[in-house]
């Protein structure tokens, strides 16, 4: 059974931060305009299904727009918080569900810059680009990253951090987002 947890800040003035912690099967959104005073958005929610110690924790860009791509510039981003003995893998992309325009991803100097296309991250299949660190052996995790541009493609385009159990298109996820 699919089940996620979407958080969205609408046209919030960039740059914008973005945080989602999980603690256990918990997720918690929150949101700053200057990365030290943080506002949770909405409650802490449970997601149904979600008992994986083992992980995705990344950067996601949908255009809102299926075969129009978005680019979104992130700084900024960490992910720690880990449980001990928790481990982080090396940086994998790919688009993921089936988006009709390939996107792409590259870090320099500290921002990643993601292109992605896609429908939406919602209902039962998403359609996005993705950017994710594996997670392994922890039950908790923090992931934080400041949005510096976003291109407006749909008033539905989201950008945002991520926590999935796998890249399936119908996986099991929790995302704080902004849109344009």
């Amino acid at each position: 059974t699919r089940s996620s947890i979407t958080s969205t800040s609408n046209t919030q003035p960039l740059p914008y931060w973005l945080r989602m912690v999980k603690t256990g099967t918990s997720f918690a959104s929150f949101a700053s305009n200057d990365g030290v005073v943080w506002t949770q958005l909405g409650a802490t929610q449970t997601l149904s299904g979600f008992t994986a110690t083992n992980y995705l924790a990344g950067l996601s860009v949908c255009s809102g727009a299926d075969g129009t791509l978005c680019t979104v510039n992130f700084d900024n981003l960490t992910i720690n918080g880990l449980s001990v003995g928790g481990s982080l893998g090396s940086v994998t992309s790919a688009d993921i569900g089936a988006v009709a325009a390939a996107g792409s991803w590259s870090q320099a100097s500290g921002v990643y810059t993601v292109t992605g296309s896609g429908a939406d991250i919602w209902g039962s299949a998403d359609e996005f680009r993705y950017v994710w660190f594996p997670v392994s052996s922890s039950s908790n995790c923090t992931i934080t990253a400041r949005i510096t541009s976003q291109t407006n493609t749909s008033a539905w385009a989201k950008a945002g951090v991520m926590i999935r159990e796998t890249n399936a298109a119908g996986s099991r996820q929790a995302m704080m987002s902004a849109t344009p």
